[in-house]
């Protein structure tokens, strides 16, 4: 299903999804966080769906929240949309399949955070970002846990009190992105990267999206250990793990990836 501002493709497994505002620069606005909530959503639950990638255009990424929209939120002086805006970033980040952001051109804002909420981010050699939200007046408050997460509080006190652009070099030196490529080899990198997430076992993917989760920020105490150790012996019972260890065992491959 495609709609004017969120365009989708599904092909071998993979749905991928454009942003469609170029005359905002792929900005954010009410319409689109509605679109792509229930795009997510509906993605999120279909089992022929092993992998979601999120894609603007060599134009921009994402051009962050659209500033009509944001002079909006501030008059009405409501909680709402800024709410909207911050689950749909929690449900990008806590969706049980994997999430790949590419970015070619201008990362702004809460395009910054899109990209930080997925799993996985590369980069065209063009591509750049900034998180210029204190230029405006604006705390970036529904974005900055994001930020901090992908990339620590440390790197994140600069870049969101200073509003700086930086590179995509710079993007990947600080852990926003792991890989930067040449415009012509962004496709093969995503192939690449796309071809490791089939060769993985669609369940045991989710789990370890969880487990990922579940240790983020925690000490390494015995009670974690504890709860890895369920973890493993839980995964090791389901029909995923056996499939899995008697298809290397029989020299072939697994039933989800047959065909």
């Amino acid at each position: 299903m495609s709609t004017d501002i969120l365009t989708e493709t599904f092909e071998n497994g993979i749905a991928s999804l454009h942003f469609n505002r170029p005359a905002s620069r792929n900005a954010i606005d009410a319409q689109t966080v509605e679109a792509m909530a229930a795009t997510l959503a509906r993605l999120g639950s279909d089992r022929s769906v092993r992998a979601i990638v999120l894609r603007g255009g060599d134009e921009a990424f994402c051009a962050g929240v659209d500033i009509a929209w944001m002079q909006h939120m501030s008059r009405a002086g409501t909680v709402d949309d800024a709410r909207r805006v911050a689950h749909l970033l929690l449900q990008l980040r806590n969706l049980d399949k994997p999430t790949v952001a590419v970015l070619e051109g201008p990362c702004i804002g809460g395009g910054v955070a899109i990209a930080a909420c997925c799993d996985i981010a590369l980069a065209s050699e063009e591509a750049s970002f900034a998180l210029p939200a204190v230029h405006l007046g604006v705390v970036p408050a529904i974005i900055a846990p994001f930020i901090a997460e992908a990339i620590g509080t440390n790197q994140a006190r600069r870049w969101l009190l200073t509003g700086e652009r930086f590179s995509a070099l710079r993007a990947r030196e600080i852990g926003l992105i792991h890989a930067v490529c040449m415009a012509a080899q962004i496709e093969e990198t995503l192939s690449s990267i796309l071809d490791g997430i089939r060769r993985g076992g669609p369940k045991t993917i989710a789990a370890t999206k969880d487990t990922l989760t579940a240790i983020a920020g925690k000490p390494i105490t015995a009670a974690l250990m504890e709860d890895m150790a369920r973890r493993v012996a839980g995964n090791r019972r389901n029909a995923e793990a056996a499939e899995g260890l008697d298809a290397f065992l029989e020299k072939r491959l697994p039933s989800w990836r047959d065909g």
